[in-house]
């Protein structure tokens, strides 16, 4: 394959998975089909990186004489920057699915069987079938605790038709 040939392939394969990555990354940004785009972000987004490699490879020889200015150094400062500002603000920040769950693992049992749509006499039978028992717990964290089991598998057996 000549040098020119790869070179086409490497910045066609790189800009187009860029295209895929970058509106996928908005989507997920937004939450706009979360579903779908998650795995084609993921996915694509390592193929992304090794489209990358080849295409510096490839591209090497007129790429090293970016790597002397003093914008390349600049634009891998402010990149390193915003970045490390975004880690640090983002250790803080609780993911919204994991405070709905923990709430719910800690609310009153009655309030959380209705949240999760079941009946509580019924759940109640439901888990002694199981053999988990729910005396004097208030909570499904404390049904697991007192049955020695995760809120996972209280959950779970809830939920099980």
């Amino acid at each position: 394959m000549t040098d020119l040939r790869k070179k086409d392939i490497a910045t066609s394969l790189t800009a187009f998975l860029f295209l895929v990555v970058g509106v996928s990354g908005i989507l997920m940004f937004f939450h706009v089909l979360d579903e779908y785009t998650q795995t084609v972000h993921e996915v694509l987004g390592l193929a992304f990186v090794l489209a990358s490699v080849f295409h510096i490879y490839v591209n090497w020889k007129p790429m090293k004489r970016y790597f002397t200015k003093t914008r390349f150094l600049i634009s891998g400062i402010v990149v390193l920057v915003m970045s490390l500002i975004l880690v640090f603000l983002g250790k803080d920040h609780k993911d919204t699915e994991d405070v709905i769950i923990d709430s719910l693992l800690k609310s009153p049992i009655s309030n959380s069987f209705v949240v999760l749509n079941e009946d509580y006499e019924k759940t109640k039978t439901k888990l002694e079938k199981t053999g988990i028992v729910i005396d004097g717990s208030t909570t499904i964290e404390e049904i697991g605790e007192n049955n020695g089991i995760s809120s996972q598998r209280i959950v779970e057996a809830i939920m099980r038709r």
